[in-house]
């Protein structure tokens, strides 16, 4: 049942930042049906359930890294021609040996299970973590006004006295430095310019990420995208003044 299971929860692990855990509780529901109907149906090919669950377990392991090895033959040119051919043969073969070899299979399911439930462990650790890290950073988005000595809501001031805010994000401007070593260009009066006007130049700044998609968020959010290991992105900072 983890192998039903674990797919789906790996899936939304690595996308969790997009979009809600809700969005594959139909997902999982479907996989643990089907899984539950080729499990009853072996059983009653094979009149044993081990058997059974060992051929469910080959069928599903197909299925889910069906996608993904074929991704990986096709720059072999015409791999994706008999690669559905190879699959057949893995299943013929695994099945048969799965029948003919029942006390091996029921030596195996301990370990399978253990195998199967360490792998749920890590899209879970990662959506948990996630879920509560944003719930952390609602609670203080929400506190925030109420810890701040001296002010005053914003429901509890008129339009009026309200400040203009303007957050300009100059995506891609390199600092002082990085524009003078790389292109031979002095920003320096431009940003003394900037300093007179009571702007704040952190000279020795730089980006956590590489791509705006991500950066910005963060910037946002004033926390760090949480990322599973598996989707990490290697990150050059991009220098900005």
């Amino acid at each position: 049942m983890a192998l039903a299971l674990y797919p789906i929860l790996a899936l939304a692990g690595v996308n969790i930042a997009h979009f809600p855990f809700t969005e594959a509780t139909g997902a999982l529901l479907i996989s643990v049906l089907v899984a539950v109907v080729l499990w009853g149906l072996s059983r009653l090919i094979t009149r044993n359930w081990y058997k059974a669950a060992g051929l469910t377990t080959l069928i599903l392991i197909l299925f889910y890294a069906y996608g993904h090895i074929e991704s990986l033959v096709f720059d072999a040119g015409d791999a994706a021609l008999w690669f559905p051919i190879i699959c057949i043969i893995i299943l013929v073969g695994g099945g048969w040996w799965i029948l003919s070899h029942p006390t091996q299979i029921k030596s195996l399911t301990k370990p399978l299970n253990v195998v199967g439930i360490i792998l749920l462990l890590f899209p879970l650790y990662t959506i948990s973590t996630y879920k509560i890290k944003s719930q952390s950073l609602l609670y203080r988005m929400n506190d925030f006004p109420s810890t701040q000595t001296g002010t005053t809501s914003p429901d509890d001031q008129s339009s009026d006295d309200l400040p203009d805010i303007y957050y300009i994000i100059l995506d891609g401007y390199a600092r002082a430095d990085v524009l003078t070593e790389v292109y031979q260009f002095d920003n320096q009066p431009f940003l003394d310019h900037l300093t007179k006007l009571g702007f704040y130049i952190a000279d020795e700044s730089h980006t956590n990420y590489n791509q705006t998609f991500l950066s910005i968020p963060t910037s946002l959010n004033m926390a760090y995208q949480t990322m599973p290991p598996s989707s990490i992105i290697l990150c050059v900072p991009l220098q900005r003044a």
